[in-house]
C-alpha cells in the first residue's frame, strides 16, 4: 500500500495525424508527386487508407528531417491548444503548460502529462518555446475524482479529419522512465463518450545474470561485455546520445525490437521505414510507393516467419525491472444535451479562435455535431495498493552450504553407524569361528 502513489505518465494523441485545415496543400503535393492510385496499393478501402497514410507520414517526416528543417511538424497536426477543452488533476486545474509534446510516426502530435519530461510549452504563434521540468505528480486516493480528467475535441469531421478511417484519441498509460509507443501500448478512446480508465500498478523485478539474461538499467556495462549483440551496442549509443533530450534513459525491450525490425527491413529493402528507429544516420528512408510495397512484404515475412522474430527476441531480452499497468475501461454517453448547450457558448471547437457558436450564420452548432467531436477521459487509480512480483534465488549460497553440511553430517553419522554394525558382525563371526575351533580341538 502506498498512500501517495506515483501517478503514471498519460499520453494523448489525435487518431488523425494531420489537421487537413493546415496541411492539405503539402499532402496534396505529396500525393501528386507519388501518383497515388487506389488499384496500385489495395482493393480494400481500409488497407488503402493505411497504406496511403503511411506514405504521407513518411514523406512529411522525411521533409522535416532531410529536406527542410524549418518545416514545422507541429503545425501539420492537431495542436494541444486546439484539442484541450478542459484539464483537471485531483481537483486542481491543469493546462497545456503541463504537457510535453512529442512526435509519433503513427499519430503525429502527441502530448504527455506527468512524464518527468523537460516541458516544451509552445504558444499559438509557434514562436515562443520554454522548457520546465516538473516533479512526478502523486495520487492520494483512488477513484475518478482523484485522478486526471481531460475534456477534448477532435476537430471537424468534414474539413480536418481526412486520411483516416477512424476518429477519436489514442491514450497511453506508462511509467515515467520509458518512452511511450502509442501504436503498441495505447488504447483507442471513442468520441461521444466519457471513458473511465481505472489503473492498477505492478512492480516486476527479475534476477539478472547468472539467473537470467534480462537487461539492467545500466545498459552500457552489459553492452560492453556483450560484443556479439550489435543491437545492445546500438541502443547503448542511442541512450547516450538522446538521454538529455528524450526519456530514452534506460534499456527498453520494445525499443530494441524496433531496432531489430528496422535492421531486417533495411536488409530486404535497402531503406528503413520512419515508423522504426534508424540504425544510423546514413540509412535511406522509405518514402516511395515501391519502397513501401517492399516494406509490407518484408514486414509480413518478419512477423509470420518461423525464426526471424525469435532471433529478435533472443537479441532483445526482457528488462530486469519494469512497472506494468493494467487497465479496466468503461464508458458512458457524453455529452448530455444540457451540457452540450454550455459547451456551445463557452469552449473552442471547429474554428480554433471561435467557440461552438457559429458567428457567421448566427446559430449554434447542433448537439449531434458536438457529440461526434468531443470526449472526456478519466484516468485514476483503482486502488492505492500495488502488486510486487520479485524473483528470488531458490537457494542462497549460505543455505546451499548449510544444506550440504547437513547432508554431510547425515552421511557421516550413517557411515559411522554402518561401520560399527559391520565391526560387530565381523566380531560375532570371529567369535563363532574361534569357539568352533576350540570345540574341535577338544
Amino acid at each position: 500500500h502506498e498512500p501517495r502513489s506515483p501517478f503514471p505518465a498519460v499520453s494523448i494523441c489525435n487518431l488523425c495525424n494531420f489537421d487537413a485545415q493546415f496541411s492539405s496543400a503539402i499532402l496534396d503535393e505529396i500525393q501528386l508527386n507519388n501518383s497515388f492510385n487506389i488499384t496500385e496499393l489495395s482493393s480494400h478501402v481500409r488497407e488503402y487508407t493505411d497504406q496511403i497514410t503511411d506514405i504521407l507520414r513518411s514523406n512529411v517526416q522525411y521533409l522535416k528531417l532531410f529536406v527542410n528543417d524549418s518545416f514545422d511538424l507541429y503545425s501539420a497536426g492537431f495542436w494541444l491548444s486546439q484539442m484541450l477543452i478542459d484539464c483537471e488533476f485531483q481537483g486542481q486545474k491543469c493546462s497545456t503548460a503541463d504537457f510535453y509534446w512529442f512526435y509519433d510516426y503513427y499519430y503525429g502530435n502527441c502530448f504527455r502529462f506527468n512524464g518527468n519530461d523537460p516541458m516544451q510549452t509552445i504558444d499559438s504563434t509557434l514562436q515562443n518555446k520554454t522548457f520546465t521540468t516538473y516533479a512526478t505528480k502523486r495520487s492520494t486516493r483512488p477513484g475518478a475524482r482523484y485522478g486526471l480528467t481531460l475534456q477534448l475535441q477532435a476537430g471537424n469531421m468534414s474539413t480536418q479529419q481526412l486520411y483516416t478511417y477512424k476518429a477519436g484519441f489514442r491514450l497511453v498509460i506508462s511509467n515515467q522512465s520509458i518512452l511511450p509507443f502509442p501504436d503498441d501500448d495505447g488504447i483507442d478512446v471513442p468520441l461521444g463518450k466519457q471513458t473511465n480508465v481505472a489503473v492498477s500498478r505492478k512492480l516486476v523485478n527479475r534476477l539478472p545474470s547468472p539467473y537470467s539474461n534480462c537487461i539492467l538499467h545500466q545498459l552500457s556495462n552489459q553492452a560492453t561485455n556483450n560484443n556479439n549483440n550489435e543491437l545492445l551496442q546500438i541502443m547503448a549509443a542511442k541512450i547516450q546520445q538522446q538521454s538529455t533530450t528524450t526519456n530514452l534513459k534506460q534499456y527498453q525491450q520494445n525499443y530494441c525490437l524496433k531496432l531489430c525490425n528496422a535492421q531486417f527491413i533495411y536488409a530486404r529493402c535497402k531503406c528503413y521505414p520512419l515508423s522504426f528507429e534508424a540504425i544510423d544516420d546514413a540509412s535511406t528512408s522509405c518514402v516511395s510507393v515501391e519502397q513501401f510495397e517492399c516494406v509490407y512484404e518484408a514486414d509480413d515475412e518478419l512477423l509470420n516467419g518461423e525464426k526471424e522474430m525469435e532471433k529478435c527476441y533472443s537479441k532483445c531480452p526482457l528488462e530486469c525491472s519494469t512497472v506494468e499497468y493494467s487497465l479496466d475501461v468503461d464508458s458512458a454517453a457524453f455529452p448530455s444535451a444540457w451540457y452540450a448547450d454550455g459547451l456551445n457558448r463557452t469552449y473552442h471547437a471547429y474554428n480554433y479562435e471561435d467557440s461552438y457558436y457559429d458567428a457567421s450564420s448566427n446559430r449554434s452548432i447542433s448537439y449531434e455535431a458536438i457529440k461526434e467531436t468531443t470526449a472526456i477521459i478519466n484516468v485514476f487509480y483503482k486502488s492505492q495498493y500495488y502488486a510486487k512480483l520479485e524473483e528470488v534465488p531458490a537457494q542462497s549460497f549460505d543455505s546451499l552450504l548449510a544444506n550440504l553440511g547437513g547432508c554431510l553430517t547425515m552421511f557421516s553419522g550413517g557411515a559411522v553407524l554402518t561401520l560399527v554394525v559391520l565391526l560387530e558382525i565381523i566380531s560375532s563371526l570371529l567369535t563363532i569361528i574361534f569357539n568352533r575351533l576350540l570345540h574341535e580341538m577338544k
